[in-house]
């Protein structure tokens, strides 16, 4: 029953983006959410930048009918939801007018500390003294997966399909119901990729990139969390592989030229 139930928010979140998708291109443009070429990006036409707004639609409705399922899940729903919310907000004013890096910082740490307070997830390992430790690292790591998956998406296709690839292989050691969530999201994201892949006709904006590296982040907590090993962790890092490379690579590579560590640039991998 329980694997049906996987399939069912798989084909029924495919399902509904896939149909909704032109219907969501309409409002995106409508909306003026658009990202026009400069000397730092790869297209060279103005691109519908608001596919976050398709996803978090898409995420919403998943997250309604798994508490309908399972509302003993409840908690932790609302806990991913009141996160992934503050980062579907600050998502929609950057991709509108670019907010200082200060500011995203700030709502990111936001929203990592309200996943954690109220579903009382965060690492937890034998060799920490203190809850503080954990979830100061717990806080860190959200924060990075959130920047990572920002900063990965500079090709059509990539972050979308780098994110399913991700989610995929983490589900098979999360051994919870509420991965039928994530079931979900990989739904969304194929679905999503049809219009994201080169040539791109949407994008998915800060909005879309912020919510998917927040997603991310918190299946790497449930998943560490709930097994309480050091050595998940370090599975969960390595499934995470390109954007964290990318991003370290990124930042190292800007304090030694002794430039802002948030400064945008075109030598990223993918470029």
């Amino acid at each position: 029953m329980t694997d049906f139930i996987y399939l069912y928010f798989f084909l029924v979140s495919f399902a509904i983006i896939f149909a909704l998708m032109p219907f969501g291109l309409r409002i995106v443009r409508k909306l003026n959410f658009i990202d026009r070429p400069n000397s730092r990006k790869v297209h060279s036409s103005d691109i519908p930048t608001g596919g976050g707004i398709i996803i978090f639609f898409g995420i919403f409705l998943s997250l309604l009918a798994f508490i309908l399922y399972f509302p003993e899940y409840l908690k932790l729903s609302f806990a991913y939801f009141c996160g992934l919310l503050i980062m579907f907000v600050m998502g929609l004013m950057d991709d509108k007018n670019d907010l200082q890096p200060k500011v995203k910082l700030l709502a990111q740490l936001v929203s990592a500390i309200v996943f954690i307070a109220l579903s009382g997830e965060f690492f937890s390992f034998d060799f920490m003294g203190n809850k503080i430790t954990g979830i100061l690292l717990t806080i860190f790591f959200i924060i990075s997966v959130i920047n990572a998956y920002n900063l990965i998406d500079g090709l059509d296709g990539l972050a979308s399909g780098l994110g399913i690839i991700t989610i995929s292989s983490l589900l098979l050691i999360l051994d919870s119901d509420f991965k039928i969530i994530f079931f979900s999201i990989i739904g969304i994201l194929f679905a999503f990729l049809r219009r994201n892949s080169y040539p791109a006709k949407i994008f998915l904006g800060d909005t879309g990139s912020y919510m998917l590296g927040y997603s991310i982040s918190v299946l790497g907590v449930l998943i560490v969390g709930e097994s309480g090993a050091l050595n998940y962790i370090l599975i969960t890092i390595v499934f995470l592989g390109i954007p964290i490379v990318d991003t370290t690579y990124a930042f190292i590579r800007r304090m030694l030229k002794g430039e802002s560590v948030f400064k945008a640039d075109k030598k990223h991998i993918h470029h």
